[in-house]
């Protein structure tokens, strides 16, 4: 979950037991060469064997390579001094993707996800998450072009993006807010297509009978258990990673613990204006973008 108001987490993931000897502080300051500009990339794999070819790869292209197969290694690591890239698998045993990624600080530094693993919605998480890019392990060409290119003094121009043609749903009890928020949003985007639910169970329907890129949803309409309601969302294979931009009154820690684990939803704390609401559906469209001419 991304909140509006930024909130700090820190996951405590559970460590497992260690496959390989981490080298300490000492060692790692010993290795460096003060005269070296080398950067440093820690990869974090299970899998020793792709791990070991991938270093090799990464290391002929001018990285100090330290490498990590457990999650107490991890968190030692990062402790241990500054990285300049990280190359993960998308979890480990004992500790998922969704807790994993946080601890890396995408923020900070640059972290490529490499995975066989299936992460719908890849536009979305990664804007989401902060994560530069997911890239199948298929494809290992294409992770070392995309480091190779970052480090580049002149690297290219990414290619423009526009958002067109999407369906918004708005889930509202108060058909006179809807009715703000409805002519906001088309005001700002004339081709939106907008629709309406006044109730729960009319935007079930909705929800699942059409196409849908976002749904905003007031947590605190009566008679609904907004946590409860989004889990039966995320059950309907159609709607499990669909965005949602969840409306409730500030202060509502319980609403914010409750979906702390859902990349997929923005908090936007009420009282709030319709131009508020507009600016944040259109920072997470934007973020689930398709490329011009593609």
């Amino acid at each position: 979950m991304r909140f509006v108001e930024k909130m700090d987490r820190t996951d405590q993931p559970h460590c497992i037991r260690e496959k390989t000897s981490v080298p300490s502080k000492e060692r790692l300051e010993a290795d460096r060469n003060p005269m070296e500009t080398r950067k440093t990339l820690l990869l974090i794999d299970e899998a020793h064997d792709d791990r070991r070819l991938l270093a090799i790869r990464l290391e002929a292209l001018g990285f100090n390579v330290t490498e990590a197969d457990n999650p107490s290694q991890v968190q030692r690591l990062l402790g241990l001094g500054k990285m300049d890239w990280v190359v993960t698998e998308w979890g480990l045993p004992g500790w998922p993707g969704v807790s994993l990624i946080p601890t890396l600080a995408p923020s900070q530094r640059p972290v490529v996800i490499f995975t066989d693993a299936l992460i719908p919605n890849v536009p979305f998480f990664l804007g989401r998450t902060g994560v530069k890019a997911v890239i199948s392990k298929k494809r290992r060409s294409e992770l070392l072009n995309l480091i190779q290119r970052a480090d580049s003094p002149d690297p290219a121009l990414p290619a423009p993006f526009v958002a067109f043609g999407k369906h918004i749903l708005l889930v509202e009890d108060s058909a006179t807010v809807r009715h703000f928020m409805r002519r906001a949003i088309e005001e700002e985007n004339p081709d939106w297509k907008v629709s309406e639910a006044g109730e729960a169970v009319q935007a079930l329907v909705e929800a699942t009978h059409q196409p849908l890129d976002l749904m905003v949803l007031d947590l605190e309409m009566p008679g609904m258990d907004g946590p409860a309601w989004v889990r039966v969302l995320r059950e309907k294979p159609s709607l499990r990673y669909k965005p949602v931009l969840a409306l409730a009154a500030c202060g509502r820690r319980d609403l914010k613990e409750a979906f702390q684990n859902d990349p997929y939803v923005t908090l936007l704390p009420k009282p709030v204006t319709a131009g508020q609401i507009v600016e944040t559906i259109q920072s997470i469209i934007g973020e689930k973008q398709v490329v011009a001419g593609a």
